[in-house]
């Protein structure tokens, strides 16, 4: 008795991959919404793809694996984050960090934004015990 997101997303980052699977089905809904239908076939991909690696990037099981990556790539001498997986990397770390970033907003904001995620964590929480599953 699992929830159908998660068996559809096989229990991995399920939120980010529901969230961009979510919004590519709306695009492909909605010719109004669809702002990547004039790319041809290649810059469609690059773009999908950039999308996809940034969203899965705020999920936070990965935080520290990505950052010590992060952090190895910045000590090698070739790195460059103004082309090819540097620049990858660099991007979806800055989508991450964005996602991280409510401690740094206006104290109103960002005790708006915590209230919000109270609710979310603890309504999870409430989810997850009436599945007998571990509170994460």
């Amino acid at each position: 008795m699992h929830d159908p997101i998660a068996i559809k997303h096989n229990d991995q980052s399920v939120l980010e991959n529901h969230h961009i699977a979510a919004t590519f089905q709306i695009m492909s809904n909605d010719p109004a919404s669809n702002w990547l239908a004039n790319f041809d076939h290649d810059k469609f991909m690059r773009i999908r793809r950039l999308m996809l690696s940034s969203v899965l990037a705020t999920d936070m099981s990965h935080h520290f694996k990505e950052l010590g990556s992060f952090k190895s790539s910045l000590m090698q001498k070739d790195f460059n984050p103004t082309e090819g997986e540097d620049k990858e990397k660099a991007m979806c770390l800055l989508f991450h960090f964005a996602d991280i970033s409510n401690p740094a907003k206006n104290w109103n904001l960002c005790v708006k934004w915590t209230d919000l995620l109270f609710i979310e964590f603890f309504g999870q929480g409430d989810l997850e015990k009436q599945h007998n599953l571990p509170v994460s």
